[in-house]
């Protein structure tokens, strides 16, 4: 029997919300920051690259890493989206063109995780506009344990991971992303926005990563809604 997706999403996207925003589960490590779009293609070949601002670990209370650093590094020239986009399972979809990057967290005391960062996807829902998501593959992840309980629990869990992150952004769809600050787009180059998200130990399967992400988007849509309508989740 064919059911409405959307209230079951935004029911599974509040327990999201919780995951990511009030605690974390076992191994994840939340964190937000920042990071700022810039336009570096033209009007025929858009191309939108990725830098990250303050990034760091949060909603760990009690645990040595929170509050630590989170460092995203690309590698030259930087983390790139390029179109076209595609739509799959109901989702805009454009593909990133990476040279690849760094992920690290911790210090000396805390412990450290560090590995190697691909980009795959940025997406968004007609169902959210205006929030976007992202889903990222770890590779060759070592940990160095500490102080960390976080940090220890990825010891026996080396090798791979997988990061995401969700983001509100000025533009409403990926069309306006891929065009910030060009001819006829109505937002500035370049455009900051903040970012909150997850990184875990063991892999998801693509799809679950992008409904993940795409409820974490309808989630913060719907509890905006709510505040809007001055009701308190």
């Amino acid at each position: 029997m064919p059911t409405s997706p959307r209230p079951l999403a935004l029911a599974a996207c509040i327990a999201l919300l919780a995951c990511l925003g009030v605690r974390a589960h076992a191994s994840q490590i939340p964190f937000a920051g920042s990071l700022t779009l810039t336009q570096i293609g033209t009007a025929t070949t858009p191309q939108v690259n990725f830098s990250f601002n303050g990034l760091t670990v949060e909603a760990l209370p009690g645990d040595t890493l929170n509050g630590t650093t989170l460092a995203i590094t690309p590698n030259p020239p930087g983390f790139i989206m390029s179109g076209p986009i595609t739509v799959q399972n109901g989702l805009d979809v454009a593909q990133f063109s990476s040279s690849g990057g760094t992920i690290s967290v911790g210090n000396a005391a805390t412990g450290t995780l560090d590995g190697d960062v691909q980009f795959i996807d940025i997406f968004s829902s007609s169902y959210s506009p205006g929030f976007f998501g992202v889903q990222i593959g770890l590779s060759n992840v070592t940990v160095t344990t500490g102080s960390s309980a976080v940090i220890d629990s990825w010891a026996s869990n080396q090798g791979d991971g997988t990061l995401a992150f969700s983001f509100s952004s000025g533009p409403q769809t990926l069309n306006d992303l891929l065009t910030l600050g060009l001819p006829g787009s109505s937002f500035s180059n370049p455009q900051t926005d903040s970012l909150q998200g997850t990184v875990a130990p063991v892999p998801e399967p693509a799809t679950l990563f992008l409904l993940g992400s795409c409820l974490l988007g309808l989630g913060l849509a719907y509890k905006r809604r709510l505040a809007a309508a001055g009701v308190s989740l």
